[in-house]
Protein backbone atom coordinates (compact mmCIF):
# COMPACT_ATOMS: atom_id res chain seq x y z
CA UNK A 1 0.00 0.00 0.00
CA UNK A 2 1.28 3.46 -0.90
CA UNK A 3 1.53 6.02 1.91
CA UNK A 4 2.20 9.72 1.38
CA UNK A 5 3.75 11.08 4.57
CA UNK A 6 5.62 14.34 5.29
CA UNK A 7 9.29 14.02 6.19
CA UNK A 8 9.34 14.83 9.89
CA UNK A 9 12.41 15.62 11.98
CA UNK A 10 12.83 11.98 13.02
CA UNK A 11 13.38 11.02 9.38
CA UNK A 12 16.09 13.66 8.94
CA UNK A 13 17.73 12.52 12.19
CA UNK A 14 17.74 8.91 10.97
CA UNK A 15 19.15 10.05 7.61
CA UNK A 16 22.01 11.72 9.45
CA UNK A 17 22.75 8.54 11.40
CA UNK A 18 22.65 6.45 8.20
CA UNK A 19 24.93 8.94 6.49
CA UNK A 20 27.52 8.79 9.23
CA UNK A 21 27.47 4.99 9.31
CA UNK A 22 27.31 4.13 5.61
CA UNK A 23 27.77 7.00 3.12
CA UNK A 24 31.56 6.93 2.91
CA UNK A 25 31.52 3.22 2.10
CA UNK A 26 28.38 3.04 -0.07
CA UNK A 27 28.46 6.45 -1.77
CA UNK A 28 24.88 7.24 -0.76
CA UNK A 29 23.50 10.71 -1.37
CA UNK A 30 20.79 12.85 0.22
CA UNK A 31 17.85 11.31 -1.67
CA UNK A 32 19.10 7.78 -1.00
CA UNK A 33 19.42 8.60 2.69
CA UNK A 34 16.04 10.31 2.99
CA UNK A 35 14.24 7.47 1.20
CA UNK A 36 15.78 4.74 3.34
CA UNK A 37 15.40 6.79 6.55
CA UNK A 38 11.69 7.22 5.78
CA UNK A 39 11.35 3.46 5.38
CA UNK A 40 13.09 2.85 8.70
CA UNK A 41 10.87 5.36 10.53
CA UNK A 42 7.56 4.47 8.82
CA UNK A 43 8.27 0.71 9.10
CA UNK A 44 6.43 -0.73 6.08
CA UNK A 45 6.48 -4.45 5.26
CA UNK A 46 9.02 -3.99 2.47
CA UNK A 47 11.04 -1.39 0.57
CA UNK A 48 10.85 -1.40 -3.23
CA UNK A 49 13.76 0.10 -5.15
CA UNK A 50 15.78 -0.49 -8.29
CA UNK A 51 18.44 2.05 -7.26
CA UNK A 52 21.71 0.30 -6.44
CA UNK A 53 22.81 2.73 -3.72
CA UNK A 54 19.40 2.71 -2.01
CA UNK A 55 19.28 -1.08 -2.09
CA UNK A 56 22.76 -1.37 -0.56
CA UNK A 57 21.87 1.12 2.16
CA UNK A 58 18.55 -0.62 2.87
CA UNK A 59 20.30 -3.98 3.08
CA UNK A 60 22.88 -2.48 5.47
CA UNK A 61 19.91 -1.41 7.62
CA UNK A 62 18.48 -4.94 7.55
CA UNK A 63 15.34 -3.93 5.63
CA UNK A 64 13.28 -6.28 3.45
CA UNK A 65 14.13 -5.02 -0.06
CA UNK A 66 12.09 -5.83 -3.18
CA UNK A 67 12.55 -7.03 -5.83
CA UNK A 68 14.80 -9.72 -4.42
Amino acid sequence: MYRNEPLGPEIWEKALVLSRRHSARLGTRTLDLSHVAAVVVLNPDAFCSFDKRQRKLANAGHLHVLPA
